[in-house]
């Protein structure tokens, strides 16, 4: 990943000035960055295109009605404990609310069809 860290003069933006067309025409390359906080989710409609990546990751609490049926063959056969809980970033269909995340990863999100 190649890019300019800020390092100074962080400034707040008027979240008026930023709609879904003036966050698709920003310069990924440009002198200037974001960190955005918005309301995300992706359609039901292109669930099964992305069903094998979901593109907005999130964090989670795994517990042990989301494993999938290899994982738990796994468990199984290396015998290890049934109950457990643990947190992981992991992608999800899951709508999100006050989503922070890069612009750059923001305008691929809505070029995949997020809203």
């Amino acid at each position: 990943l190649m890019g300019l860290l800020p390092h100074s003069n962080f400034l707040w933006e008027n979240p008026a000035n930023f709609t879904t067309e003036t966050i698709q025409g920003l310069d990924v390359n440009g002198d200037r960055g974001y960190v955005l906080e918005v309301d995300i989710h992706v359609p039901d409609d292109l669930h099964v295109m992305m069903n094998d990546y979901p593109i907005i990751p999130n964090k989670l609490e795994i517990n042990e009605s989301m494993i999938s049926p290899f994982s738990e063959m796994i468990r199984r056969m290396r015998g290890l404990p049934r109950q457990f809980k643990t947190t992981k970033l992991a992608p999800s269909f899951i709508p999100q609310v006050k989503y922070v995340t890069h612009f750059a990863n923001l305008i691929l999100y809505l070029s995949l069809g997020a809203i």
